[in-house]
């Protein structure tokens, strides 16, 4: 069984490669040099090795001559990527790394004790795989701390494409993921599109998505598999939109060519959404203030209601009832937690759906207490459907993409490159 059987969202090509024979006999020669960093013509024949594994092509000589180009220019990438970390003082903590490792354990059905035996049968060391986790984890990180605080959507953006979303016809949400090559120059234009439709032909061929978009794809999905999860329509560029419209569950479409690139694009499922959104689906988190209530009416009974209305038109907000919790020092006052308000009995819901945050309901009278109400944090269910705050996100994610892009670009023009 190949390591790919054993899970999706990973980077399981890098075991193969050193399972291959190595296909460079000088393996101290060297390949390139980036701004003084060596990159040896081993590390190039790994990295073929790891795209053949990845892409499951015969390692023969003509598919080996195909992914060179590419081998040379993805490690050259890779060496000025890190050199930026490094000036850029990102610092990756051991915890850090060994999550990651844990996780691509947990993504190969693997405890992590069983991983590290799968990467020493494969010839691997352990140091090895975790340098790579640590230059991942090192480059997102810059990438957070570079490009997202610089980035602003705007709602008139966000607002526009809610209206495509509401035009369209019939809503639908789709699980989706990606593979996406960048087109930086013209004179790439054909080429990149060939990469694409032999990447296609070969998923399509049985190799799995995940592990392709791992190991090729240049957007910020690559490092899970290419997945991007659920999306309305709308929410991604018109072509990919449209692409995805086309397709049936478990389908792939062919090369999509948008402003940046091209986009290979998967349909996991799909589902529709309520047109009308339920308000009891909201989840809300409370505090209460409860009183004990005598069963039979009389003037304790009375004053305890009076107590309540009185309570409930004072406070203002969370922290008011966490004061007046400790003042009237009720052990059953205080944090209810956080929970959909389907999931409160008929009278709480029905004095909790219309309170927005820092609103504290009228008391609710319950068999043996009053309870007095306040929403500390409400996410409501879209309205009419539409997931504004995904729509955004978005729209974010795909500007941090071309920015990102555009910064590895200027990385690559001031560097000094010599191939040899």
């Amino acid at each position: 069984m190949s390591f790919f059987a054993l899970g999706r969202a990973c980077c399981v090509a890098v075991l193969l490669a050193a399972a291959l024979p190595a296909a460079a006999q000088d393996v101290q020669r060297i390949a390139a040099i980036v701004n003084d960093d060596v990159i040896s013509a081993r590390d190039v024949e790994r990295r073929i090795d790891l795209m053949i594994s990845a892409t499951g092509q015969p390692n023969n000589p003509d598919n080996r001559r195909r992914a060179g180009e590419r081998a040379i220019r993805s490690l050259i990438d890779e060496r000025l990527q890190m050199q930026e970390v490094a000036r850029r003082n990102i610092r990756v903590s051991d915890e850090e790394v060994q999550g990651a490792f844990d996780y691509l354990a947990k993504q190969n059905n693997v405890t992590s004790e069983r991983f590290a035996e799968m990467l020493r049968g494969g010839g691997i060391s352990r140091d090895s795989l975790e340098s790579q986790l640590r230059a991942e984890i090192s480059w997102s990180r810059l990438i957070r701390a570079r490009i997202l605080p610089g980035i602003n959507v705007s709602d008139d953006e966000v607002n526009a494409a809610v209206q495509r979303v509401k035009d369209s016809a019939g809503q639908n949400e789709d699980l989706v993921a990606e593979i996406f090559l960048a087109v930086d120059a013209p004179d790439q234009e054909e080429e990149i599109r060939r990469q694409a439709q032999r990447l296609v032909e070969q998923i399509r061929g049985g190799v799995p998505f995940a592990a392709v978009a791992r190991q090729f794809s240049q957007g910020t999905t690559a490092a899970s598999g290419g997945e991007i999860g659920w999306m309305q329509s709308g929410a991604l560029p018109e072509e990919v939109d449209a692409a995805l419209g086309r397709l049936g569950r478990g389908e792939i479409s062919d090369p999509v060519r948008t402003t940046g690139g091209f986009y290979v694009v998967r349909l996991a499922d799909r589902r529709r959404i309520a047109a009308t959104p339920d308000a009891t689906d909201a989840r809300v988190s409370l505090k209460q203030i409860m009183l004990p209530l005598p069963a039979r009416d009389g003037p304790e009974r009375r004053g305890q209601l009076e107590l309540a209305q009185t309570i409930s038109a004072t406070l203002s907000g969370c922290d008011d009832v966490e004061e007046m919790a400790k003042e009237l020092k009720s052990p059953e006052s205080g944090t209810l937690g956080t929970m959909r308000i389907s999931d409160l009995p008929a009278n709480f819901r029905s004095a909790v759906i219309p309170l927005k945050v820092g609103q504290v309901s009228p008391p609710v009278v319950a068999e043996q207490a009053v309870h007095i109400l306040a929403v500390c944090e409400r996410n409501d269910p879209p309205e009419g459907g539409i997931n504004v705050e995904q729509i955004r996100n978005s729209i974010l994610g795909r500007r941090a993409d071309m920015l990102a892009r555009r910064y590895l670009r200027d990385l690559r023009r001031d560097a000094t490159v010599e191939l040899r």
